[in-house]
């Protein structure tokens, strides 16, 4: 009895720090650091792309150039799927890079939130995108 006295409050603290992370996910725009595909960095386009989770179960933002949005589920056990939508068309110079970053958001399965970064990974780990918040929202904090 004694040791789940002692357990518990860790296996809460677990579930907090868990909700928190969904929190932080919601209502704040993300731009990607680093993105990698197949275990290699992909070079990020003179634009860097930026992704906003709503409170309720939109995403939307930039792929560098083309705007996308769709529809996000996430849970505080840090399972997520991104379901994108549709994007703007424009000719742009980096749209390799685009279909790359939308096709990366599409088979993300997780996300990871700590010391200040957003990761976005696929199940089987040929995808990772790793997003900072902007200098302007590091402020308000």
């Amino acid at each position: 009895m004694k040791w789940m006295m002692l357990v518990l409050p860790l296996v809460l603290a677990g579930c907090k720090g868990n909700e928190n992370a969904l929190k932080l996910l919601k209502e704040r725009e993300w731009q990607l650091k680093a993105m990698q595909m197949n275990g290699e960095a992909v070079t990020n386009p003179a634009e860097l792309p930026v992704l906003l989770f709503s409170d309720s179960t939109a995403v939307y933002g930039s792929a560098g150039c083309n705007r996308f949005f769709g529809e996000y589920e996430a849970d505080a056990e840090g399972n997520m799927t991104v379901h994108p939508g549709g994007a703007t068309m424009m000719a742009c110079p980096d749209l390799e890079f685009e279909d790359n970053y939308l096709k990366a958001l599409s088979q993300v399965k997780h996300f990871q939130i700590a010391e200040g970064e957003l990761t976005l990974k696929d199940d089987a780990g040929n995808w990772r995108l790793v997003y900072v918040l902007p200098e302007s929202d590091k402020k308000q904090e």
